[in-house]
Parts: structure tokens; sequence; C-alpha cells
């Protein structure tokens, strides 16, 4: 949920639940939690004072950059000891064409089925 609001800025709850699939209560007791850790903040949304938008904290933030780079770190751990320095070629180019398949994706504004539940990433 940092992520999302990481990439995709602002979001009110409803539209969190939405994004990930799950009841509103659900991301409300979600929301609850991160907000009470100091990862995000909330403000009311500029034309509907019942709702509110959250935001990440400059600790969440922190956060999710550290969880970025632990990531990242066990990523190129693994390919260095699995891959050799061939394999690590090919596996790199493979990445930019899968960049491009999946930039051709976001441009054509194609979505999975709404039928197939909750997904990850941007589509």
């Amino acid at each position: 949920m940092l992520d999302l609001l990481d990439r995709h800025g602002a979001m009110t709850t409803a539209e969190l639940a939405v994004s990930r699939g799950v009841r509103h209560q659900t991301m409300a007791a979600t929301v609850k939690e991160l907000t009470e850790a100091g990862f995000l903040a909330a403000r009311a949304h500029p034309s509907d004072a019942r709702k509110k938008v959250l935001t990440l904290t400059p600790d969440g933030k922190n956060a999710i950059d550290q969880d970025r780079r632990y990531r990242d770190g066990v990523l190129a751990h693994a390919v260095a000891d699995a891959l050799d320095d061939g394999e690590q070629l090919l596996l790199a180019r493979a990445l930019l064409l899968i960049n491009r398949i999946t930039g051709t994706i976001a441009d054509s504004g194609l979505s999975p089925s709404p039928d197939r539940g909750p997904v990850t990433g941007a589509w």
C-alpha cells in the first residue's frame, strides 16, 4: 500500500481498497495501523469533507525506500549467485524487452479482466 501511494500519489481509503481488490473495512483497518505507525497522514478531501486523502509521511517514504533497497539487494545477490556472466547479460537484454512490452501495454490502456481479482503492479 505504501508503494501504491508512493507511485500514484494521494488516495482515499476507498480508492486504495478498489486498487487492492479488498473491502473498504479491510483497507480502513490497514490505514489505521499505518497512520498510527506514522507512515501515513490524512487530510481533508478538497471537494468532499466526509473523505480523507492519504499521503505518505517522511517515515512512510523512508520505509518504502528501505524495503525497495532490501529487495533490490536480495535480487542482485540471487542473480550473482545463480547466473554466470553470460546468463546475466542475457537476463539484462531480456529485461529491456520486457520493459518495452509492458510499456506497450501501459500506453495502450489495456487492463486485465475486471473479474480476474486483485493484481499487483500498475495494471
